[in-house]
């Protein structure tokens, strides 16, 4: 239901926005046609009386303007029919032409004051070419200082030079690019001016058209002998200008013919069709009709858009209201945005509608699709940037908060600050591998401080400024005081700690007053006892398990097993004829023997691991010892179908070593190499020294794969048969490695693929 409601809510939130767009859309539309009509006929408040306009396109303001500007550059642009007459036409404008530009030269000198330069300032002063541009006429004259045009001549000098200018240039011998140089497309329409007398024309009518050819066009009009003769669509055009008496227009030259005609079937001529079109779509508007329905659309707009202003942000489930992803964005970046962009569209507006004044016919109509658009838009942006205001005003997220201005504080000014503070501050932290290190910083920065004070002290006297001298002085002594304060409680505290230390006891001193460096040492104390404590009792409490372990399992395993064997024995010597109870009697031999071994093994593992067992090294002959133990297995590897083969018995090598301890060793490693070895193959045995250690090695290739790595076979009860197809408990390593690391020496095992090799190494004889 909820989400049903939900759904209702976003729905109106959209259908709102859509209509408010396109209320003011529709507004636009009518306030166009208002302006178009205005533009058109000049309109006043006086034609808001509620009836059509009902007007002529003669009556077209932009007509009327259109065809004054065309008849004003008919006057005043005539081009000769041929060079030679051009010249003729340039020799009579030559006074004039030197009178203009020596006025403008005379303008000029005194506007750059000349008798405040030296000659050196006026050359950098007019390193670029200086021009005077007149252009009344069809060409340009242009002056520059590399024709020795200079503002130090005189006004002779200047005037002669002008001349001799404007000489040369009608001395010149082809004016056909002068010619050229006119401009005969300034005009809108197709239109005539002939000055018969001066044999002087202005033409863009094609030859061969007649009067009546062009009568025949709805919008035109021919003035022959002062005579004017208009077509139906420019009737009454100028019916203000007319005089009564004579029948002259005064905006037409009585020397002139003038013939003027707009052909509505080209669209080149977009000025005159733009605006004939657009008065006769303007000729029946009404303006308060247009008024009225423009404004209760506008005002539909606005209430939709308060409607959506309403109803945004509202709350959910959760008691919060949802932001939306343009919500995220920094309000003041936001409305910059929006702003922005209004402002980009605004201007596309008045573009696009001053495109459409000035004819851009036939493409207005786009244009208007153009202005309708960009209305739109901005009242779009402004809903949205609205309603996107209002959520975050609404939000549990602060409206300050998320402001671009907030974020630039906080992470350009207040973050870096508080990084400097604090690496400052880092810089003069104590830390417990950087204590010299701390200390040298503490004391430069000292010495630096009671520069800086002794220089700015010496300043102030230095500058007569005894009040300045005696503040910093008074600055200066009581930062020493505070520092020395400072490094008397310091040396208090760290004396108690010591004392503490020395009695092992709990520092007596104020924890939270203590600065880093002495924490780290209270604390490090405080863990110290603590650890030390613990550690004390977890090892008293492990001594008295392994102590009862090896006490009750001795008891509980052997008082039992000593029985099983001795009525074993004595079932051997009893007279049994039935074979299959000699061979369960024989079993029972040698898995109680076993068991015997196994028991032994860890009683042995168990006191060694607990430190009961007693080491009493000697010197010994550990080559001896060895070959003593090899002899001793030498028939079980024969049975066992290995071949033992020893190379220690060459020389003599000595240990500091415990021999039974030692014994034992070598008789587990043996014993192991026998069990795991694989049938067939030679196991090595050897004794040598090193520098430091005597050694006892063997290796043998394993019956098994070694899936192991070297330090889990040296804990208990692991072994490297995993499937325990074979005999042994797992400790026989174990037991090894405890013993040669009770007498000071240790046990390296090696593997390589199969191959397993053991070093027993221990200290060599003192």
């Amino acid at each position: 239901m909820a989400t049903k409601s939900k759904n209702i809510n976003v729905f109106v939130k959209i259908l709102c926005v859509l209509l408010s767009v396109c209320c003011i859309t529709g507004a636009f539309v009518f306030a166009c046609n208002v302006v178009d009509a205005a533009n058109a006929y000049n309109v006043g408040l006086e034609d808001l009386n509620g009836k059509p306009l009902n007007k002529k396109v003669s009556d077209s303001y932009e007509v009327k303007n259109l065809v004054f500007n065309d008849i004003e550059t008919m006057n005043s642009h005539i081009v000769l029919s041929d060079t030679v007459t051009l010249k003729k036409y340039f020799e009579s404008q030559r006074d004039k032409y030197i009178d203009t530009v020596y006025s403008e030269y005379i303008s000029a000198k005194e506007s750059v004051e000349y008798d405040e330069y030296s000659d050196e300032d006026l050359d950098s002063l007019f390193t670029n070419d200086y021009y005077i541009d007149y252009n009344d006429l069809t060409f340009v004259i242009y002056i520059s200082s590399e024709d020795n045009i200079r503002f130090d001549l005189t006004e002779d000098e200047a005037k002669a030079l002008i001349t001799a200018k404007y000489d040369e240039f009608l001395n010149t011998k082809d004016y056909s690019a002068y010619v050229q140089l006119e401009d005969r497309n300034t005009v809108d329409a197709c239109f005539s001016v002939v000055d018969r007398k001066n044999r002087l024309e202005y033409s863009t009518i094609d030859k061969g058209i007649t009067d009546e050819d062009i009568l025949s066009h709805e919008y035109a009009f021919i003035v022959k002998n002062g005579v004017l003769t208009c077509s139906k669509g420019f009737d009454g055009l100028f019916a203000d200008l007319v005089d009564a008496e004579t029948g002259k227009c005064s905006v037409f030259n009585d020397k002139y013919e003038y013939r003027l005609y707009v052909d509505t079937s080209d669209t080149t001529y977009a000025g005159y069709n733009a605006a004939i079109s657009n008065a006769l779509c303007s000729s029946g508007v009404n303006l308060m009709n247009s008024a009225v329905y423009g404004g209760l659309l506008a005002l539909a707009a606005l209430v939709l858009a308060f409607v959506s202003f309403v109803i945004c942000g509202k709350k959910g489930l959760d008691g919060k209201v949802k932001l939306a992803f343009i919500d995220k964005v920094p309000t003041d970046l936001h409305i910059a945005i929006t702003v922005g962009l209004q402002i980009l569209l605004g201007f596309l507006f008045g573009l696009s509608y001053d495109a459409i004044i000035n004819y851009c016919y036939p493409f207005e109509k786009y244009l208007y699709l153009a202005v309708y658009a960009a209305a739109a838009a901005m009242w779009a942006l402004f809903i949205e940037c609205s309603t996107s205001f209002i959520r975050v005003c609404k939000s549990e997220k602060k409206l300050y908060k998320n402001t671009l201005i907030y974020l630039f504080i906080k992470y350009i000014i207040v973050k870096p600050c508080a990084f400097i503070f604090n690496k400052i501050k880092a810089y003069f932290t104590y830390k417990p591998e950087n204590f010299t290190k701390t200390l040298r910083r503490i004391v430069i920065s000292y010495g630096i401080l009671n520069a800086f004070f002794a220089f700015v002290i010496l300043c102030c006297l230095g500058s007569d400024a005894a009040g300045g001298a005696c503040f910093f002085f008074a600055v200066s002594v009581a930062v020493n005081i505070a520092l020395l304060v400072f490094a008397v409680r310091y040396i208090k505290a760290l004396d108690a700690i010591i004392t503490a230390a020395h009695y092992r006891q709990a520092p007596q001193v104020d924890y939270n007053k203590l600065p880093n460096s002495l924490k780290t040492l209270v604390n490090s104390l405080n863990y110290t006892r603590t650890e030390l404590q613990n550690a004390v009792e977890k090892a008293v409490k492990d001594e008295r398990m392994r102590t009862e372990l090896i006490t009750n399992v001795s008891h509980d395993l052997k008082t039992p097993l000593t029985s099983i064997i001795t009525y074993v024995d004595l079932l051997k010597g009893c007279d049994i004829q039935d074979e299959t109870a000699k061979e369960y009697i024989g079993v029972l031999d040698e898995k109680g023997g076993k068991l015997k071994r196994l028991i032994d093994d860890l009683v042995e593992a168990s006191k060694i691991t607990s430190g009961v067992v007693t080491i009493e090294p000697i010197d010994l002959n550990l080559s001896e010892l060895a070959t003593h133990a090899v002899v001793e297995h030498q028939q079980e590897f024969a049975n066992s179908g290995l071949e033992l083969v020893f190379k220690g018995d060459k020389g003599t090598v000595n240990a500091f070593a415990d021999g039974n301890k030692t014994f034992r060793i070598i008789e587990n490693l043996l014993s192991n190499a026998r069990k795991y070895s694989l049938r067939g193959t030679r196991v090595y045995a050897d004794v040598y020294e090193t520098q430091n250690f005597s050694i006892f090695e063997i290796k043998n290739t394993s019956a098994e794969a070694l899936d192991i790595s070297a330090d889990e076979l040296k804990e208990r009860f692991v072994r490297g048969d995993k499937s325990r197809a074979n005999e042994g408990s797992g400790l026989g390593l174990s037991i090894a490695d405890n013993l040669c690391k009770a007498q000071k020496g240790h046990l390296n095992i090696t593997i390589d693929g199969d191959l397993f090799k053991a070093q027993v190494m221990l200290p060599k004889t003192k």
